[in-house]
């Protein structure tokens, strides 16, 4: 007799085939996306932060997914171990069979099930696989694709399964008709092939909750690392770091916990209930021993998962928006926090003595009624207290208690919310001194602030950049993106000494989608619109003859020996202009090749163009063949792999945008969302200068650290209640055009250098400020700004600003962006810590 291997069957090949080029697709995807990220990091000098957080992620998710895996399918394994077997055909019955049709043998098990009872349960237990599976789903998709308007590229922390969520995505299905027909259709699939498509479920829920949980690496690797605030919560009095570090990773827990232990239940279940061909029997014969043993196991595990949730719950109360102001209200302390607790208590209750029952097995009482009528009371009892104590008693005491007498309930809670919002934002820091007005102006005032006198506003913002767009735009395809104030150490009137002079400073950028569409092909914008040019500087408070602004910097082109138009010799000697090129900038969203056959449109002069090659050393190269194909996958340009312009020496140049290339580095901190540029010489790398052509452009950018998990501070509009400037890392980072190398404060401060930086902004927060001394700077009343004059020119900016950071009642921390000129080298440069650095601190 010849042994033959058993062939396949259908669906099994035609599902290897469909497999096979989607793992391709995804292998290729991963290696262009990990190759390019690989190679852009590696040029602004942050592939070792990068391969961190690519290694942390990638643990995470490997982690997580083996321990939901192994948790999911080794159940599943277990329940195709301890399901009913199929009857042989001769027993089968049809459905809805009467009782006198079925094997009396059958009914020794525990809680038979028939008809419609069989149906509903085998059905409602498909639905909520379904809501599972749709669930985590979107919250993996959530987590991957990002709103492009967020002030950085962290996720948001995953939504729970709760009711609310529940509740939600049940409003979406009855408002989507075809993904209602879906769910429906799926469901029933359920029913009819659970094997196969409850395996496929565990390995989709397993992949999302990693993702998610890998995408959380900003609040899961501080957890190791916390820090003491030294302040304590009114409620629980618990060290504020356990807010910051401790509990976002526990609602992570509770996010995957919950999750698993849920689906595993309700999947064993399904699996018992759909055994022995229950359905076309229309007969479940019951729950053997076994099997209850392993479903009050799983019971348990859910109910120390639900306990757990009601305890994480408690903590959440400090951030709820129930009452007159943020935080933990009359309510939320009497009433929802005990009830929270008791709710917990009981859960953990329940689940051991479901795990009692599972490992114990009390054979005496196991398969007594009043056992299973027991538990059933129990479970049934805990559901109607959670309902009852969870929503409507704290909704009735809220309206019938609260409300009536609100301002006298809640007092003490609204001055929780003022002291800790004051707290978080740094705010009590801050001297108030009454200001008394008297109408005294003298002469001898004038005198004493004659430099404030002098720069007093004639120009804003909008009525400038409407001019500049009349008179200095040049082409339609160049912009004026924004105009921001800055002070500069000038000599503006001759036979005067050098003083501040407020001016308003605006980049000339290229804008693509000015271009006009005719001219819009593929050649134009990736190797001729490659780069915008130079500035306007005007100071604030003086126009011309015509009425129009007076400007100190202006116009295009080679003139007197420089880029641009100066209006005097000592304008010239005061801002540095170098080569004023912009690679980089609030407008730069296209991808640019560059040392192509191509000469790139450098500014227009007159009725011609003048053409200008990038011979910089910033840029990836991509002058071989797999290079040009990942990158071609990676950008879906598929035109750069066949173009005959590239050469060898050709270089990409991409994530130009000012905000996008500080997200991608440091995702972990807010940023503000208005860059300002400034001219200076700040000499970052003397050693490497290009001494005939520098570059003194600047973009300059605020970045915060900030959280949403201060307790009892108000979010606000912005979304967040604690905002602080750090040290260590990322630092004050200054970039410079072409160099891309960066460098941040991390092993360059030990303890005690960065407790000194501490005391002295303190010092200098405590103590009044002293008039400034020769390129120094002081902003307003509140805020002084501490520099290194030889580092950074003349440069400065206005009040505006710093009254704002006054407001918000932070420090705030620059971060140095240096623009791309021609012949230094390309692209993002060196992040050199504390050089050209400022420090704001409130007074």
């Amino acid at each position: 007799m010849k042994l033959q291997l058993a062939k396949p069957a259908t669906w099994q090949r035609y599902t290897l085939l469909l497999l096979l080029p989607l793992g391709l697709w995804l292998a290729i995807e991963v290696v262009a996306r990990l190759g390019a990220e690989i190679l852009w990091f590696q040029e602004v000098g942050y592939l070792s932060v990068y391969l961190s957080r690519l290694f942390a992620q990638a643990g995470l998710w490997v982690v997580t997914f083996a321990i939901a895996v192994l948790y999911l399918l080794g159940n599943l394994a277990l329940a195709q171990q301890l399901k009913h077997p199929d009857p042989p055909p001769a027993k089968k019955v049809a459905l809805f069979a009467p009782s006198s049709e079925i094997d009396p043998d059958r009914l020794k098990y525990s809680m038979p099930l028939r008809g419609r009872w069989l149906i509903s349960l085998g059905l409602g237990l498909s639905l909520i696989v379904g809501l599972l599976l749709l669930h985590y789903v979107q919250v993996a998709v959530a987590q991957v694709f990002l709103p492009s308007n967020l002030a950085n590229i962290s996720p948001l922390a995953p939504l729970p399964l709760r009711l609310g969520a529940i509740w939600q995505l049940i409003q979406q299905l009855v408002s989507t008709r075809w993904l209602g027909i879906a769910f429906l259709g799926g469901a029933i699939a359920l029913l009819i092939y659970p094997r196969f498509l409850l395996t496929a479920i565990s390995l989709a829920i397993s992949a999302a909750i990693s993702t998610a949980i890998s995408r959380q690496w900003t609040r899961i690797l501080p957890y190791f690392q916390p820090t003491q605030f030294g302040n304590d919560d009114p409620v629980f009095g618990l060290d504020i770091s356990f807010y910051i570090f401790s509990l976002p990773v526990w609602q992570l827990l509770e996010f995957a916990l919950v999750s698993l232990f849920l689906y595993g239940f309700v999947a064993v279940a399904l699996t018992y209930l759909l055994s022995a061909n229950s359905l076309s029997q229309g007969l479940f014969p019951g729950w053997s021993r076994r099997q209850q043993r392993h479903l009050y196991g799983l019971g348990g595990c859910l109910m120390l998962g639900v306990a757990f949730s009601y305890w994480v719950s408690r903590y959440e109360l400090l951030y709820s928006p129930r009452g007159v102001s943020y935080g933990a209200s009359y309510t939320d302390i009497n009433v929802q926090l005990p009830a929270y607790t008791l709710l917990a208590i009981l859960a953990v209750a329940i689940a051991a003595y479901l795990l009692w029952r599972s490992l114990l097995w009390p054979r005496q009482i196991s398969n007594r009624p009043f056992a299973r009528k027991s538990l059933g009371f129990g479970l049934g009892l805990y559901l109607v207290m959670a309902v009852v104590a969870g929503a409507i008693a704290p909704l009735a005491v809220q309206s019938l208690v609260v409300q009536p007498n609100e301002l006298e309930n809640e007092r003490p809670y609204i001055e929780r919310t003022i002291a800790m919002t004051r707290q978080a934002f740094g705010l009590e820091e801050i001297e108030v001194k009454p200001f008394d007005p008297q109408n005294r102006l003298t002469y001898a005032d004038i005198q004493a602030n004659d430099l404030t006198i002098r720069n007093i506003r004639l120009w804003d913002r909008q009525p400038l950049l409407d001019t500049n767009r009349q008179l200095q735009q040049i082409r339609p395809y160049y912009r004026f993106a924004d105009a921001d104030i800055d002070r500069y150490t000038l000599v503006s009137e001759p036979q005067k000494p050098p003083a501040k002079q407020q001016v308003l400073i605006a980049a000339r950028e290229l804008d693509y989608s000015a271009v006009p569409k005719q001219a819009q092909t593929w050649v134009n914008r990736s190797l001729i619109y490659t780069h915008g040019y130079g500035f306007t500087l005007s100071p604030v408070n003086k126009f011309d003859a015509s009425g129009l602004p007076e400007y100190f910097v202006k116009d295009i082109g080679i003139t007197e020996g420089t880029p641009l138009t100066t209006s005097s010799e000592s304008i010239r000697n005061r801002i540095p202009i170098g080569q004023p090129r912009i690679y980089y900038g609030e407008l730069t969203n296209t991808y640019v090749m560059t040392n192509t056959k191509v000469k790139e449109l450098d500014y227009p002069s007159g009725a011609d163009n003048a053409y200008n090659t990038y011979d910089g050393r910033g840029g990836i190269n991509i002058g071989s063949l797999w290079q040009r194909w990942m990158f071609a996958k990676y950008l879906n340009d598929w035109r750069m792999v066949f173009t005959k312009d590239l050469l060898p020496q050709s270089k990409l140049l991409f994530r130009r945008n000012i905000n996008r290339r500080m997200r991608a580095i440091a995702p972990f901190l807010q940023f503000d969302s208005d860059p300002y540029l400034v001219a200076a010489d700040a000499q970052i790398d003397q050693n490497n200068q290009n001494t005939n052509d520098p570059s003194y452009l600047y973009w300059i950018v605020d970045a915060y650290t900030t959280s949403d998990r201060y307790p009892y501070a108000d979010v606000g509009n912005e979304g967040i209640n604690y905002i602080r400037n750090s040290i260590l890392t990322p630092s004050a980072q200054i970039v410079e055009g072409y160099k891309n190398e960066m460098q941040s404060f991390q092993g360059l401060l030990n303890d005690d250098q960065i407790n000194a930086i501490i005391l002295f902004m303190k010092s200098i927060s405590i103590h009044a400020p002293q008039p400034p001394a020769a390129g120094s700077h002081r902003r307003a009343h509140a805020t002084t700004c501490h520099r290194r004059p030889s580092r950074f020119g003349g440069g400065s900016r206005s009040r505006s600003r710093a009254r704002r950071c006054r407001r918000r009642g932070h420090r705030a921390r620059r971060w140095y962006l240096r623009l791309g000129t021609t012949r230094q080298a390309g692209g993002m440069a060196r992040w050199r810590a504390g050089e050209c650095c400022r420090l704001f601190t409130s007074v």
